[in-house]
């Protein structure tokens, strides 16, 4: 089973197009992430882990790094019942 981590770095190299991705990159600098890709990222993730990000949550310019969105995720699924 895949831990919540490769999961969201598959997910991103799918978007981004980047194949080694750690934990550390910018979501922007790194891994060249606009607006219509952090779209895109919001969605498959949703997809992937079969949760909806609060309107609150959606700013993910705000999210450092992968390490930050792995956490978020993790959140949404710690709260699933």
């Amino acid at each position: 089973m895949k831990t919540t981590e490769e999961k969201v770095k598959k997910v991103l190299t799918k978007i981004s197009g980047v194949r080694h991705i750690e934990p550390t990159a910018s979501l922007t600098a790194d891994l060249g992430l606009d607006s219509l890709r952090m779209t895109d990222l919001v969605l498959h993730l949703e997809d992937a882990f079969g949760i909806e990000f609060r309107q609150s949550d959606m700013n993910f310019f705000k999210l450092k790094d992968v390490a930050a969105v792995v956490t978020l995720v993790e959140g949404y699924i710690g709260t699933q019942i």
